[in-house]
């Protein structure tokens, strides 16, 4: 009898052992899934992927992006670096979260550098930067800065994807769905999207920004993925960003 309750207890140990590992293996899994950003910083990795172009939200082959706090001043605006690949690496500033949403400029709250550049930044430049985004000044307005739901992974946008590859497959006619990225930037308070559309290692791109009704508004050209800001700025004015939209 003793060595019947001996094995069945040993079987009741095993497979607890067995649940509990396979239990930290699913919580690890979900944490580092492909795409998903499992970091100490959300709302500032929200803020960059909402900012700049051609952000997939995590790096290629790996669990998750790079974010890294570098400066913050006395009214809480974040400076932090922000990469995911290769290509580019960004500074960004974050004005403020509320831990349910973020708050950015538009446009001008980030710098981009390459390899070229050694991946460094001038402190010229640095302070330029911190200037056109308020540095060390009260916060009083939120209603001039973009306003974003916290998240965790660059999710697809309000576009359905047959109508994004029949959009990469006009923009790059002689390359399939598969051969590119299309990821998602933001909306704007009427639905409106901004999305941009480039071949696999290219570095250069085409923003295409839809209306509510997922119709083309138009399509902007990136010829120098580091500097294109205003150009971004102008385009989405142009085609009413920010404004009510009518499809008459």
């Amino acid at each position: 009898m003793e060595s019947v309750c001996a094995n069945m207890i040993r079987r009741i140990i095993i497979k607890s052992k067995f649940v509990l590992v396979l239990l930290i293996m699913m919580i690890a899994f979900n944490s580092c899934a492909p795409g998903q950003y499992g970091g100490n910083h959300p709302e500032l990795y929200t803020v960059a992927i909402s900012s700049i172009l051609d952000t997939l939200g995590f790096f290629v082959g790996q669990s998750q992006s790079s974010v890294r706090v570098l400066d913050e001043d006395d009214f809480g605006r974040i400076l932090f670096r922000y990469n995911e690949g290769s290509i580019w690496v960004g500074k960004v500033i974050m004005q403020k979260s509320d831990g349910d949403y973020v708050y950015f400029y538009q446009h001008y709250n980030f710098l981009l550098a390459s390899r070229e550049d050694n991946w460094e930044f001038s402190d010229e430049d640095i302070e330029a930067l911190k200037e056109a985004n308020s540095w060390n000044q009260e916060i009083s307005d939120t209603r001039e800065f973009a306003r974003i739901r916290i998240v965790t992974r660059n999710g697809e946008g309000p576009v359905p994807s047959t109508i994004l590859a029949e959009a990469f497959n006009s923009i790059f006619p002689e390359r399939d769905w598969m051969h590119g990225r299309f990821p998602f930037l933001r909306t704007d308070l009427y639905g409106r999207a901004v999305y941009f559309a480039t071949e696999v290692n290219d570095m250069n791109g085409v923003a295409v920004l839809f209306q509510p009704d997922n119709s083309i508004a138009g399509k902007l050209e990136i010829t120098d993925r580091l500097n294109y800001q205003t150009e971004l700025r102008l385009f989405m004015e142009e085609h009413g960003w920010g404004t009510p939209f009518s499809s008459e």
